[in-house]
């Protein structure tokens, strides 16, 4: 982890508790907020987004643009940004727009506060790629995939895990296998990291 971004991560966590405290405006009171940061930069989020990186760039050697859906607080799109100048990161949630340009300032990724299953979005997109699959209802990644395919993205790229353990994990899969084949993409690259409590799963396909 780079000692600049943890660094950040605690100032916003700062913030957020003081906000709390003094009921500041621009920083909500969402105590649940300081867990996230501290999660969005753990070392198994870490790893997970690095593996996601390196094996992009085997495959996908253009300079088009990336666009990160679902990029909670942007750590893949940070990543994604050393190798390519075009990335986006989006996600519904506006407070992870907020979190992103203050952790990742002075990176080349844009922000963005837009819906998954919006698959407009994705209209200039070479690339898109979404790690928070465990999140959304299968049938909207399903349809979403489908719009993908009209558009002829050059490649999609989809994390998701078997952690059935928490509430918000609301499309787990409990194999690799499973995961590719409600997917439904000519498979590039499909494999699995162990990290300790559950297996994150990835797939990078057309």
């Amino acid at each position: 982890m780079e000692a600049e971004i943890l660094n950040r991560g605690l100032k916003l966590i700062e913030k957020f508790y003081d906000g709390s405290m003094y009921e500041n405006e621009y920083w909500d009171n969402d105590l649940y907020r300081i867990k996230d940061i501290i999660h969005s930069l753990d070392s198994n989020h870490w790893r997970s987004k690095q593996w996601l990186v390196d094996e992009l760039t085997k495959v996908y050697k253009d300079d088009g643009q990336i666009h990160v859906a679902g990029g909670w607080n942007g750590l893949l799109a940070y990543l994604l940004s050393k190798h390519y100048s075009n990335i986006i990161s989006s996600d519904i949630d506006l407070t992870c727009k907020i979190i992103g340009q203050k952790l990742y300032s002075g990176s080349s990724v844009k922000f963005k506060t837009e819906d998954f299953t919006n698959s407009d979005i994705f209209a200039d997109a070479d690339v898109v790629a979404c790690t928070s699959v465990e999140h959304i209802d299968r049938e909207d990644v399903i349809t979403t995939i489908e719009g993908l395919q009209m558009r002829c993205c050059k490649a999609i790229v989809l994390q998701s895990n078997n952690y059935f353990d928490l509430n918000c994990h609301i499309n787990c899969s409990h194999s690799l296998d499973e995961f590719v084949e409600y997917t439904d993409l000519d498979v590039i690259y499909k494999g699995e990291l162990n990290l300790g409590d559950f297996t994150r799963y990835m797939i990078i396909g057309t």
